[in-house]
C-alpha cells in the first residue's frame, strides 16, 4: 500500500511504520508498539498497541503520544483518539493534534555505575526457514555506565541495532524504577577471556520527561562526586 496525500504529511509517517504510543496523562506510562495500517485523510489506522501481549489501555477522545524512528532520528507528536475498533481486528484511529517534532539527543556525560535495570521489547529474529518472526525479550540485568542521555549494559549475545525496548531503572532501593523508552544505537563484543561471548550494548533514551531527566543528571553527578572525593582520599593517603 503506498502513502496517500493528506494532511498527515506533517507529520513524515508511512503505512506499516512500526510506533510506539502512551498515554499523554501518564509520563510515567509504559510504551506500548504498534504498526501503521493505514493512513486515511487527517487519520491514522494503527492496530491495537499491545506490550508483551497485554493490550494498551485506550480511551476515545483521550491524548497519545507516538513515537517513530527514522534513520537520522526518533520523532514524536501527539494525537488524539478517534475511534476505538475490537473487529474485524482491534485497531485505533488516531487524529494527529501537533506538529512533529525531532527528539533532541543531548550530550550529558555518562558514569560508570551498576544500578538495577530491565529492558523488554520485542527483537527480530530469523527463522530455521529464513523467514523474518519477533521474539519478545525481557532482561534483567544492571548497567554500565549512565547518564541523562542513555546507559549501556553487558549481554551474552547481540542485540539489533535500533531495537527500541521499555526501560526501568532503579536508582534508589526506596524508589520507584523510572521508565524510559530507549534505543540500542550499539553492540560490540567483548573479550572475556573465556568462550562465552559478551557483548556491550549502548542504549540511547528517547523519551525523556524533565524530571526524570533531571534526576538522573543529580545521580549521576552525585556518584561522579563520590568517585572523586574517593580518588582524592586515596591519593592523599597512598
Amino acid at each position: 500500500m503506498e502513502k496517500r496525500p493528506n494532511d498527515m504529511d506533517k507529520a513524515p509517517i508511512e503505512i506499516n511504520d512500526i510506533i510506539q504510543v502512551r498515554r499523554l496523562a501518564d509520563e510515567e506510562s509504559s510504551f506500548y508498539r504498534s504498526r501503521v495500517n493505514d493512513i486515511v485523510n487527517d487519520k491514522m489506522v494503527i492496530y491495537w498497541p499491545t506490550d508483551a501481549g497485554i493490550r494498551m489501555p485506550i480511551r476515545e477522545e483521550r491524548g497519545v503520544e507516538v513515537i517513530f524512528i527514522r534513520r537520522d532520528a526518533a520523532y514524536s507528536f501527539e494525537a488524539i483518539v478517534d475511534r476505538c475498533a475490537q473487529t474485524p481486528i482491534p485497531q485505533v484511529t488516531l487524529h494527529q493534534t501537533g506538529l512533529t517534532r525531532r527528539i533532541q539527543r543531548r550530550s550529558y556525560f555518562r558514569i560508570p555505575t551498576s544500578v538495577p535495570a530491565q529492558l523488554a521489547g520485542s527483537v527480530e529474529a530469523n527463522t530455521a526457514t529464513g523467514e523474518k518472526r519477533e521474539d519478545y525479550l525481557h532482561l534483567v540485568t544492571h548497567t554500565v555506565n549512565l547518564g541523562g542521555s542513555g546507559m549501556a549494559i553487558c549481554h551474552k549475545s547481540t542485540l539489533p541495532i535500533g531495537t527500541v525496548f521499555n526501560v526501568k531503572v532503579t536508582l534508589e532501593a526506596n524508589q520507584a524504577p523510572i521508565k524510559l523508552l530507549a534505543r540500542v544505537v550499539h553492540s560490540e563484543a567483548l573479550s572475556s577471556g573465556s568462550n562465552i561471548p559478551i557483548y556491550h550494548i549502548g542504549l540511547d533514551f528517547l523519551a525523556v520527561s524533565e524530571p526524570q531527566r533531571k534526576f538522573l543528571v543529580r545521580y549521576c553527578f552525585r556518584e561522579q562526586q563520590k568517585l572523586l572525593s574517593q580518588q582524592i582520599s586515596e591519593t592523599a593517603n597512598p
